[in-house]
């Protein structure tokens, strides 16, 4: 820490501070700890898609713009943007990158990686099959909340009846939509794979209890003793409110694009009768986002608050782990097989 601070003092430039400051962060282990001004990005511009880093592979997620005239598919690898194979830009970031776990952090420094120059096409070397060729990309999206939910409606009535509902674009009306669907089947799906649109937690989870459910612990750093945490007088805990739905089973869908709130909800969810959380581990960054401003109008975030679960086990850092691990292979992401969802 002090050779870190010492180099950031330093600085000559503002490109140099930047550095200084995010290897500082990288340090951390933290999914939430990032600058404002990020030194992984080229430019403000996203490219119209989004990457999964699976098999130790770069493989296109989700495309959000279509493109007609570029050969681009879901599942193809990405070897190298710009003429910079994949390879060398991980070795050159991952130490600075700031992720509570693996997953989260090849996953974040990945997408971080698609932010361009707006003016200047974007040169993209894909794999596919047994075929290499490269896309100039000059298009670029402005991509809000990316995320692996299904595509297609917030409530949706899956086969068997199975009802089914994702936090990306959730509202209070869709709970209560997704609730009723529930109640035919018993079944629900809850996918957590994105970022909630409004906080739901409490919401649905007193329509799912029959008794309070105390879920999580809160600790933090004592703020007239630095180094020292210390837990929180206040305990998170789900409070009936009817009509109370009893399901048969609950389905907590999850992975690596489950972050902060999200995670804090599974972590409420979970405890819920007959809940079962089935995907890949969480991107482990679950408590209240800190910030500090910084004299040259920048500022730094990090994880501020400490969750730990209702067993008192600590949850930053590791991220949830899920009951049922599945996650796609790229033949799955290839064929758009949502394998999370079919388990």
């Amino acid at each position: 820490l002090q050779n870190l601070t010492k180099q950031v003092v330093k600085s000559s430039d503002r490109s140099e501070f930047l550095t200084a400051l995010q290897t500082l962060l990288g340090q951390v282990n933290d999914s939430h700890a990032s600058i404002t001004e990020s030194v992984f990005r080229q430019g403000p511009c996203q490219l119209p898609f989004t990457v999964r880093y699976l098999e130790d592979h770069v493989v296109i997620s989700r495309i959000y713009k279509d493109l007609p005239q570029h050969d681009l598919k879901v599942g193809d690898k990405i070897l190298a943007i710009d003429g910079e194979r994949f390879e060398d830009l991980f070795e050159r970031w991952l130490p600075l990158y700031s992720a509570s776990n693996e997953q989260a952090r090849f996953y974040g420094l990945a997408n971080e990686l698609l932010f361009r120059k707006c003016d200047t096409p974007t040169e993209v070397t894909i794999s596919r099959q047994s075929k290499q060729f490269k896309v100039s990309i000059s298009e670029y999206e402005a991509i809000n909340n990316a995320n692996h939910a299904l595509r297609g409606d917030v409530v949706q009535t899956l086969e068997g009846g199975i009802a089914y509902l994702k936090v990306v674009g959730v509202d209070f009306d869709a709970v209560n939509e997704a609730l009723e669907k529930a109640k035919q089947s018993g079944k629900l799906i809850i996918d957590v794979r994105g970022y909630p649109s409004e906080f739901i937690l409490y919401y649905l989870a007193s329509r799912l209890t029959e008794k309070p459910l105390p879920f999580a612990q809160l600790a933090r750093v004592h703020p007239h003793s630095p180094g020292n945490v210390a837990l929180i007088d206040h305990t998170p805990t789900i409070k009936p409110s009817a009509p109370i739905i009893k399901l048969d089973g609950i389905a907590l869908l999850v992975d690596e694009a489950t972050i902060s709130q999200s995670e804090f909800s599974v972590l409420a969810w979970r405890e819920l009768p007959n809940a079962t959380v089935i995907g890949s581990t969480t991107a482990g960054a679950i408590g209240n986002v800190s910030s500090v401003p910084l004299p040259n109008g920048m500022n730094v975030f990090f994880t501020g608050l400490r969750v730990l679960d209702s067993a008192g086990q600590d949850v930053q850092h590791k991220g949830i782990v899920p009951d049922i691990y599945v996650k796609p292979t790229i033949a799955d992401v290839q064929s758009e097989r949502n394998v999370v969802i079919d388990t």
